[in-house]
């Protein structure tokens, strides 16, 4: 969608390269460079300066109003899931209750940034996000999981200024707090 959105204001050249990502069926902001170039001026010391926070809606009710995740995740037997095991990478996940019904409706920060994290952290939990098939908890109101990249912030490497970027809480979300 990068490309064809620079097509339509006219911007031609190589590929976009993707600064941050998303894991399929995530929505949200995403940091992408116009060229090489860019992208290499986005370094090791620039990905310090970025903070991406995420909304997530959460099976059931968690019990601690905020809280940090720290379980390292590795890659399972099937070579698709992600699980928590001892002898993985790393993983830290921050949180805040920002809404509560039958679900939770929760703000993320990733303090570490390992594939499915977000996921498999809350899963571990017991409380996987709603909409994700992969993870436990399909959804008849959400055909992705109801995770967005809600805020991106950094350092333009060019310019040197603080960037700041933010969407709205999907509207749908408010809707999955009640979902049995």
């Amino acid at each position: 969608k990068v490309v064809w959105y620079w097509q339509q204001q006219g911007i031609t050249g190589p590929q976009p390269a993707i600064i941050t990502r998303l894991d399929r069926d995530t929505v949200g902001l995403v940091l992408a460079a116009k060229h090489p170039y860019a992208q290499g001026r986005f370094d090791q010391a620039q990905h310090a300066t970025l903070e991406k926070q995420y909304v997530a809606v959460v099976s059931g009710q968690l019990t601690k109003s905020e809280g940090e995740i720290d379980a390292p995740i590795g890659l399972g037997a099937d070579g698709i899931h992600r699980i928590i095991t001892d002898a993985a990478q790393p993983a830290q996940t921050r949180y805040k209750i920002l809404k509560m019904a039958t679900n939770t409706l929760v703000d993320v920060q990733l303090l570490t940034g390992r594939t499915h994290q977000i996921r498999v952290h809350f899963a571990s939990l017991g409380h996987p996000l709603i909409g994700d098939r992969l993870y436990g908890q399909p959804s008849t109101l959400i055909d992705h999981q109801a995770l967005q990249a809600t805020r991106l912030s950094f350092v333009d490497p060019f310019s040197k200024k603080q960037i700041h970027a933010a969407l709205p809480i999907p509207s749908l979300f408010e809707t999955l707090l009640t979902e049995k």
